[in-house]
Order: structure tokens, then C-alpha cells, then sequence
């Protein structure tokens, strides 16, 4: 199991350095909003703030309400100890989302990039030209400096970047798959985590609220993951596990080509 340190920081200075994964804790005012909060109010109250992070990339974020400094510190040891077993699979999940980020960014500039360029071809005007060069050099700044020096093309390049994205994005779900925890004995990614930049559509997010965002988008990579090379090992269980995080069938079937009549049984079979 990986070791989840836990550190604390100041209320007003969370900056942090460190290397390996860490539970970072502060204790001082919190303030949310509920679907009952007035749009120009907020709510607050005393508690601890956490953030889950490996080297610089932060992995999750949870918020609970407590009395004392002391009970924030026991939360975030028992949260540390919860979240552990999870952290390979969610690391690897963390760097997929960040390839399909980064490809999907390439492929907008690209369409930027190709639009430009076909204006200044019919009109040779300077904002044409200089718009050009603005999404050529964001494609470059995506692509490796192997590949920027192989192709001078910036649309040759955004293809061969994209296609390295995929390819990488693809990997690290398999390691997320093959790194997640026993799904039937660890039905919860901690309580209460949410994920740092969820970018998935809402229609992925639980729709009970005590199940945690962190899990939702978890089990949205795993379940890509899955429908990489689909092993008949661990379908049922993971397919229960997703659902569970509220994912809908919908979704499920989207995401594994897996039938919805197969949903349906493997579904009902679950007590």
C-alpha cells in the first residue's frame, strides 16, 4: 500500500513543496454553498480542510466541519489511512485526464490554427496571420520538443501529438485498472473527496449526495479503462462498483459497449 504522509499548514498559507503523497490539513473557517443557500450568501463554520497530493499534482479535495484543531488532525489520519489504497489507481487516472486534456486542447487549436490560415490565404490580413502563429505555437507548446523538431507542420504535428496523447491517456487507464483496489471489499474512495478539476459532464456525478464526486470520476476512467481490451475478469464487480458510485446504465453502456440487458442481470443479481 503507498504511504500517505499527513502534514499540516497554516490557514492562510497552504503552499507545499513536498514529494510523495501526501495529506495536507488545515484547520480554520470553511464556507459552502447548498442548493438552499441564497446566491448572494455563502455558509461557514469551523472544520478541516484537506487536499490529497503526490508530488505537485493534487489528487482530491475534502472539506468536514470540527470543533478543535485536534479533531482536525485525527480526521485527516483517519482520511490518510482510507484514501491510501486508492492512490496508485488514482494517480494513473489523474495523468489520463490530463493526456485527454491536453489532446482535446490540441485538437480545438488545430481547428483554430486551420480557420486562421485559411482566412489569411483569402485575405492576407496581419490579424490573420498573427492569429495563425498564436495556435501554431499553442500546439507546439503541447507536443514534445522531439516531435515539434520532427515536424514543422503544425497540423502534422497536432496529429502525431494527439495520436501520443491517446496512446498514453489509454496506458494509464490500464495501470489505474490493474492498481484499484479489491472493488468488493473497498466500496468507498475515502468520504467525502472530491475530484480536483472534475471536467467530466454532470451526468457522471452521483446523483445521491452522501457518494463522493472523487469516486464518480474514478470509476468513469476505470470503466474506460476496462473497455480497452475488456478481460471477462472483474466485469461484474466493476460494473456494480460504478453503478453504485452513480453512474447510470446509460453511462456504463456508453463507456464498455457492455449491453443493457447485460446491465440489467448483472445489476439485479446484486443483494
Amino acid at each position: 500500500m503507498t504511504t500517505v504522509s499527513v502534514v499540516q499548514v497554516s490557514e492562510n498559507n497552504t503552499a507545499d513543496e513536498g514529494n510523495g503523497t501526501r495529506v495536507l490539513w488545515r484547520f480554520g473557517r470553511l464556507a459552502w454553498r447548498t442548493r438552499y443557500t441564497p446566491a448572494d450568501a455563502q455558509e461557514t463554520g469551523r472544520g478541516v480542510a484537506l487536499r490529497l497530493q503526490h508530488d505537485s499534482t493534487v489528487l482530491g479535495t475534502c472539506e468536514a466541519l470540527c470543533s478543535s484543531a485536534v479533531a482536525a488532525e485525527e480526521w485527516a489520519e483517519k482520511a490518510a489511512g482510507e484514501i491510501a489504497p486508492w492512490v496508485p489507481a488514482l494517480i494513473a487516472a489523474g495523468e489520463a485526464d490530463r493526456d485527454d486534456l491536453h489532446a482535446e486542447r490540441i485538437a480545438y487549436e488545430t481547428l483554430r490554427y486551420t480557420a486562421a490560415r485559411d482566412e489569411y490565404d483569402n485575405w492576407r490580413d496581419q490579424d490573420d496571420l498573427e492569429r495563425v502563429e498564436e495556435h501554431a505555437l499553442v500546439i507546439r507548446h503541447l507536443a514534445t520538443d522531439a516531435e515539434s523538431a520532427e515536424h514543422s507542420d503544425p497540423v502534422r504535428l497536432a496529429q502525431v501529438a494527439g495520436a501520443r496523447l491517446t496512446l498514453s491517456a489509454a496506458a494509464a487507464r490500464r495501470r489505474a485498472l490493474a492498481s484499484v483496489p479489491d472493488l468488493a471489499a473497498h466500496a468507498e474512495v475515502g468520504r467525502g473527496w472530491i475530484a480536483p478539476d472534475l471536467r467530466l459532464s454532470t451526468r457522471y456525478l452521483p446523483a445521491d449526495e452522501d457518494q463522493t464526486e472523487l469516486r464518480a470520476a474514478l470509476a468513469v476512467n476505470l470503466l474506460k479503462g476496462w473497455a480497452l481490451d475488456k478481460p471477462a475478469v472483474g466485469r461484474d464487480t466493476l460494473i456494480v462498483w460504478a453503478a453504485d458510485a452513480g453512474i447510470s446504465k446509460a453511462e456504463i453502456s456508453r463507456l464498455t459497449g457492455v449491453a443493457r440487458t447485460t446491465l440489467d442481470r448483472v445489476l439485479k443479481q446484486q443483494p
